[in-house]
C-alpha cells in the first residue's frame, strides 16, 4: 500500500485572507458584516475597542480515504484576519455578534447616535 498526501500549504507560504466587509450606518450602531467561508463559530475571535474592530479566525480540514490499493489524504487551511476603523465610536462591551452560513455580523452601538442619511433619488432625462 502506498500513501500519498497531498497539501496545498506544503507548495504555498501560510498568508491570511482578508474577509469582504461591508460596514453599515443604522443610526444608532454600526454593522459589520464579513463573508467567512468555511469557518466555523467556534473558530472566529473577534477584538473590539471603541475606534477599531479586528476579526480573525483559523480553520484546518483533513479528509482521508482508504481503498485496498491506496490511501490519499488531503489537508485544508484557511486564517481569516482584518482589522476596521471605525467611522464613529462604539460602546464595544454592548456589541453583539452572529454568525450563520458564513456570513459574521456584528453590531456595535455608538457612543453618540447620528441621524441616518435619507437618500432621494435623481431621475435622468
Amino acid at each position: 500500500t502506498e500513501i500519498y498526501t497531498l497539501s496545498l500549504h506544503d507548495a504555498l507560504p501560510i498568508s491570511f485572507k482578508q474577509p469582504r466587509v461591508d460596514v453599515l450606518d443604522l443610526g444608532d450602531a454600526l454593522q459589520v458584516v464579513a463573508d467567512m467561508p468555511g469557518v466555523r463559530k467556534e473558530d472566529i475571535e473577534i477584538n473590539l475597542t471603541p475606534e477599531r474592530v479586528e476579526i480573525s479566525a483559523e480553520s484546518s480540514t483533513e479528509t482521508e480515504r482508504k481503498d485496498e490499493d491506496y490511501s490519499y489524504r488531503e489537508r485544508g487551511y484557511a486564517s481569516y484576519r482584518r482589522m476596521l476603523e471605525l467611522p464613529a465610536d462604539v460602546l464595544p462591551d454592548k456589541a453583539e455578534a452572529s454568525f450563520k452560513n458564513g456570513v459574521l455580523e456584528v453590531t456595535l452601538p455608538k457612543k453618540e447616535p447620528t441621524e441616518v442619511e435619507t437618500k432621494t433619488r435623481v431621475q435622468i432625462k
